[in-house]
């Protein structure tokens, strides 16, 4: 009995050392040329002019649908800030899941969960990063113009 147990000891101390030379290892491939990788995952991450272009294209597609919704299926025009206040919460969700996929990535990159939040500086986490961006200033404008909606609605 006390064998196996000394044995399974010494299995689980063998996985253990494995598994932190492994994310020794990842972490030490992410900071090789850690200044080149940066400035990479930093060009790739930025917003350029077309983004937010598509910021305000979605903005408008949005509006638009809410007001038709609003006044042709729900035959309100009170009811258009509503669509709208629902339209920003699907879009905040689709954020925060993003974000747990940019988390989900992370942590499997570096197969270990406790270093879920660093970067790893890779094109695929930076292009989740961008459309969190873009998801994000969506929603803020979208719940913003409601807000305005119901001020004006209102009076």
């Amino acid at each position: 009995m006390a064998k196996t147990k000394n044995k399974l000891k010494g299995l689980r101390s063998t996985e253990k050392k494995a598994h932190a030379q492994e994310v020794a290892a990842t972490i030490k491939e992410v900071n090789t040329n850690k200044n080149e990788k940066l400035q990479n995952y930093q060009k790739w991450k930025k917003l350029q002019y077309w983004h937010y272009l598509i910021i305000l294209s979605l903005c408008t597609i949005i509006i638009g649908f809410s007001f038709i919704i609003g006044l042709v299926f729900l035959k309100d025009i009170k009811k258009i800030e509503w669509v709208l206040v629902g339209f920003g919460v699907i879009l905040l969700v689709l954020w925060f899941i993003l974000g747990w996929q940019k988390n989900r990535q992370a942590a499997q990159y570096f197969n270990d969960s406790r270093r879920r939040y660093q970067p790893t500086l890779t094109e695929e986490e930076a292009t989740i990063k961008k459309a969190r961006k873009i998801i994000l200033a969506t929603a803020i404008i979208v719940l913003t113009t409601s807000l305005i909606m119901l001020l004006i609605t209102s009076l």
